[in-house]
């Protein structure tokens, strides 16, 4: 780096690349999942719905804007069209932008003070994610006195961050596969047992199961890993102060070249201090590394405003950076979005088992899922004893060794893991493939499989999926039937209106046709009391017919034009009662459509009573990984 004489350049800010939100180096929810979003199902606060949402949002961003935040011009967080929140961009973003960057003193740190009367030895016995929920509902329950008291009430609410772990015990079944239904109840009673330690130290307003539930979730799904900075930073800011000295003294004492050569070396010794600090960030180097004492890998995890609320994309290579000269988490564009489009971060999770059991959502196009298969050797022998007619427990001996020697393989979309794909190679008798020894560690390819292997892996996976209870067909007619409910519903409201305004018309047709027909009535029976005196007129003008020509003549006129008045309304009432008849027709058919329709959305509703639509989505998800498994193995 190039310096003018007359001051030292600081170098360049080492950025190092943050921890994923739960895990190891960055990476995210496309929760929709949206991420298609889970009913609520009680819990805390819930999630502020429609322009409260929004407003929480728009508080959030000033209070950080107020507090060191910054946007890049045009980044704004949002609500989603199809539900859920995310980043947005109004203006074209090019490769390489900073978009987003936010000061440590904004985010929430596990590295913070315990919540004041939490015993010591509690607290250092709590991992990472516990320490850091009871540090979130302390803020929670502070309410607007907490410094972090914006950055809280945009949190989603409880049914908005539906982990496994957080629904009722009854509803883990719906995952199906073994493993996953394994992993989320073990998920559960961890956090119970943490709630149980530490739930008697956090404040009474929220102290509840559900209210520690929903921080643990919180912090789960939105929490990094940022690694520790102090130190380093310290000793970069004595290098940065020892090169002005230094300079300063050269200059003074030995001329320019002096400082020329000082400036050199200082900034050297600047730059491995930042280096130092980079390695020491990483775990390793400086003294200090390794793990630290919340088991996070020797960094703090911090949920941080505004950065949270990035969506997850496997097609990106963005993610959150750590700048060391600052402390500030920041993100960068690696890529160029378009005005109008959402913002994804990469959590840098490509199993569909994480997402699930840290983000609560599914990414069905997850290029290296992998589907965990538990024994093999034990169900391909199952499988084979189905074809064959065998009874349970014939060739049990056999199948024992199996099970020891294979207890699991992992298929992802690209293969297996190349050490798994030798031992099934030496299960099924094979040598193992050439391919597998050259892999290493890597992945082999079910194509390069011995045939011994590859039919034991394919007789495993048939049977692996009759026992996960639904096909996909299945699963998609069930996923399907989610998606069209809320239409069949809006469907069937927007059609009740049409059959109650149907019906309203053909109410208004049928009480004019009755008014008409009662005022033709009482015009009847005036005309008949009327008519009466004119007949005994008309009987003495018949006697006197010839004295009185002129008055029998006004009295036929007269007569004529009573039955013209008569036959007029006979006409009006025929036009009343077709018009009634046909409002009525019409009303009965809007009727049937609006029973169709109602018939429609609850044959839907009923199709997927109780149903929760991520777990649907991940078991299709891994339906389709062994699907596409079995569809190389008999290549």
């Amino acid at each position: 780096m190039h310096a003018s004489r007359s001051s030292c350049a600081r170098p360049s800010a080492p950025r190092l690349r943050v921890g994923d939100r739960g895990r190891p180096p960055c990476r995210r929810r496309c929760p929709p999942p949206a991420a298609a979003a889970v009913p609520a199902r009680g819990g805390p606060a819930a999630a502020p719905a429609g322009n409260s949402q929004q407003s929480a949002l728009l508080a959030l961003t000033q209070w950080a804007l107020a507090g060191g935040a910054k946007y890049v011009p045009g980044l704004r967080p949002a609500q989603l069209p199809g539900g859920g929140r995310g980043i947005v961009t109004t203006f074209p973003i090019t490769p390489g932008a900073a978009l987003v960057s936010v000061p440590p003193a904004l985010a929430l740190s596990s590295a913070a003070p315990p919540p004041p009367g939490t015993p010591a030895a509690v607290w250092g016995a709590a991992p990472w994610q516990a320490r850091l929920a009871a540090l979130l509902l302390a803020e929670r329950a502070a309410g607007a006195s907490s410094r972090l008291a914006p950055f809280v009430a945009a949190l989603p609410g409880a049914g908005d961050v539906g982990l496994p772990a957080t629904w009722p015990e009854e509803e883990l079944p719906q995952l199906q596969v073994p493993a996953a239904v394994r992993a989320a109840g073990e998920q559960r009673r961890e956090w119970e047992a943490w709630h149980a330690r530490l739930g008697p130290h956090l404040p009474p307003a929220c102290a509840s199961r559900d209210d520690f539930f929903w921080a643990m979730s919180c912090v789960r799904s939105r929490s990094f890993e940022a690694p520790p900075l102090p130190l380093p930073l310290s000793r970069i800011a004595a290098a940065a102060a020892a090169a002005q000295a230094a300079v300063a003294a050269a200059a003074v004492g030995g001329g320019a070249g002096a400082a020329a050569g000082a400036e050199a070396l200082v900034l050297a010794a600047a730059g491995g201090a930042a280096a130092w600090a980079a390695s020491a960030a990483r775990g390793g180097g400086g003294g200090g590394g390794g793990g630290g004492a919340d088991g996070s890998g020797g960094g703090t995890r911090v949920m941080c405003p505004l950065i949270d609320i990035f969506n997850h994309s496997a097609a990106t290579d963005s993610c959150c950076e750590l700048d060391t000269w600052s402390g500030e988490l920041r993100v960068y564009a690696r890529e160029a979005v378009a005005a109008g489009a959402e913002v994804f971060l990469n959590y840098g999770v490509t199993s569909n088992d994480q997402l699930l059991l840290l983000y609560g959502f599914v990414d069905e196009s997850a290029a290296d899922d992998k589907y965990p298969l538990e024994g093999p050797a034990q169900k391909a022998a199952e499988w084979r004893r189905q074809q064959e007619g065998q009874q349970e427990g014939e060739q049990e001996g056999a199948d024992g060794g199996e099970r020891l020697a294979v207890p699991q393989v992992s298929l992802g979309r690209r293969g297996l893991p190349a050490s798994e794909g030798r031992a099934l190679a030496a299960l099924a008798g094979n040598a193992p493939p050439a391919a597998a020894a050259a892999a290493g560690d890597g992945w082999v390819q079910y194509t390069s499989l011995p045939s011994g292997a590859r039919a034991l892996l394919a007789a495993a996976v048939r049977r692996e999926s009759q026992l996960l209870g639904s096909s996909l067909g299945d699963d998609e007619a069930l996923l399907s039937a989610w998606e069209k409910l809320p239409d069949a519903r809006a469907s069937a409201e927007a059609q009740r209106a049409r059959a109650a305004e149907a019906e309203a018309r053909a109410a208004a047709a049928e009480a004019a046709l009755g008014r008409a027909r009662a005022a033709a009535g009482a015009e009847a029976e005036l005309s008949a009391v009327i008519s009466a005196p004119e007949a005994a007129a008309a009987e003495a003008a018949e006697a006197e017919r010839g004295a009185h020509a002129a008055g029998a003549g006004v009295a036929v006129a007269d007569a004529a034009m009573d039955a013209g008045a008569q036959s007029s309304g006979g006409g009006e009432l025929e036009a009343l009662a077709l018009a009634a008849a046909s409002a009525r027709a019409a009303a009965a058919s809007e009727a049937g459509r609006l029973a169709a329709a109602e018939s429609e959305a609850a044959a839907l509703a009923a199709a997927v009573a109780g149903l929760r639509p991520v777990a649907v989505r991940y078991r299709a998800a891994k339906k389709r990984v062994l699907a596409e498994a079995l569809s190389q193995l008999e290549a």
